[in-house]
């Protein structure tokens, strides 16, 4: 079997009017699936041999016309007619989370995972190969802000198509053995377990059961495997010099962020891990008001200082007003959300969250954007979206 390429997946434009779904303030617009006749030109439809992963999303943010960026809140992917609450990406231009490529000046794109079947005829680790998996349709599901959208817009979905029959023929079982990951710094590991699953005559049965599948399973000691990437919003102003947490709580009075997907406080049984990969910060641009970023981290309250010395595992970029997102003063030029300067991060069987400290003048409320991405693994009952 070739190897497959690198392909689109789907490519929609909204072209709703400005009272439309997904241009109405808080409003989600889905696009159908299409089926199409010219595999370059899919939109999201897949034949019955044919199964697909998604590798990224490219988001064209709304600008009017007079270039003011326009308020499209998030973009998250729809698998076989179900919303992917794995990921969610800002797709407002500032914060823009999901750039087309050669318009990254620094940094990449979040990528989801890596093809299940390389080039090397070999499957992919399960920490790799964490796609999204669909089996009938892709699709993507964009929400206007508070403010509603007035311009087009258009997201795209690229990843691998592969025709189900061939590839069980070249890969008729998914075999992966537990992997061990290492935290040195707090002598411990965490063990993914191990798993097979048999193709039969294809894949299109048994493809969703795979890493980043909606169909996988904790049962009999499996884990279900999935990139978790994840953006808040301070939904308060912050503390002085006290870490922000980006905290859902249904019934607190004051939750530090308005939306649950935006929730980036985990708390992680042993049955349960997420590897930090990546984390970014957004802030106000120095001087406009005095209050700044000083530093964003991902914190535990069980860390010792032998484990993280200067108080959390540090973002990249912190410091900027841009740490992601728009380039200040382009309009067409992009920072990737920045990977963890120490590299990637083991979080299990404690309390994790995501803070920002300001630099002793309080931030607004929505002043401050964040971004974070990883892997998350659930071996248990539980969960922690």
């Amino acid at each position: 079997m070739a190897f497959p390429e690198l392909t689109l997946l789907g490519r929609w434009t909204n072209t709703n009017p400005s009272t439309g779904l997904g241009k109405a303030a808080n409003t989600a617009w889905s696009p159908a699936p299409v089926q199409t006749t010219e595999p370059a030109l899919r939109q999201g439809y897949l034949t019955s041999n044919e199964v697909a992963e998604a590798r990224y999303l490219v988001v064209y943010a709304p600008v009017s016309s007079s270039g003011s960026i326009q308020d499209l809140r998030d973009v998250q992917l729809v698998l076989d007619g179900e919303l992917y609450d794995y990921v969610h990406l800002n797709a407002n231009q500032q914060f823009l989370m999901a750039p087309a490529p050669d318009t990254l000046v620094r940094g990449t794109v979040i990528e989801l995972g890596k093809p299940t079947y390389g080039r090397n005829g070999k499957v992919a680790p399960v920490t790799d190969a964490t796609c999204p998996k669909a089996t009938q349709t892709i699709s993507v599901n964009a929400t206007a802000g508070t403010n509603g959208v007035t311009a087009d817009y258009t997201v795209e979905v690229w990843g691998y198509v592969y025709p189900a029959t061939t590839l069980a023929t070249f890969m008729p079982t998914y075999t992966q053995p537990s992997i061990v990951v290492p935290d040195p710094l707090n002598r411990r590991t965490f063990t993914i377990p191990g798993r097979t699953i048999s193709a039969g005559p294809n894949w299109k049965a048994h493809w969703s059961a795979l890493p980043g599948g909606t169909k996988q399973t904790v049962a009999n000691g499996q884990a279900a495997v999935h990139k978790l990437v994840r953006w808040a919003k301070n939904q308060n102003a912050t503390q002085p010099s006290i870490a922000y947490q980006f905290q859902y709580q249904n019934s607190a009075s004051q939750p530090g962020v308005e939306f649950a997907y935006q929730n980036l406080f985990f708390q992680l049984t042993s049955e349960e891990a997420i590897i930090a990969q990546r984390l970014g910060s957004v802030g106000p641009a120095p001087g406009s008001t005095g209050a700044e970023i000083l530093s964003a981290a991902i914190y535990t309250p069980s860390e010792t200082q032998s484990r993280h010395p200067l108080g959390g595992i540090p973002a990249g970029f912190y410091r900027s007003e841009a740490g992601f997102g728009l380039v200040p003063g382009k309009t067409n030029s992009f920072y990737g959300l920045p990977s963890l300067p120490q590299g990637d991060q083991l979080l299990t069987d404690e309390s994790a969250y995501v803070g920002v400290v300001d630099n002793g003048t309080s931030i607004a409320a929505g002043e401050i954007v964040v971004g974070f991405a990883g892997i998350l693994i659930l071996s248990g009952a539980g969960g922690v979206i």
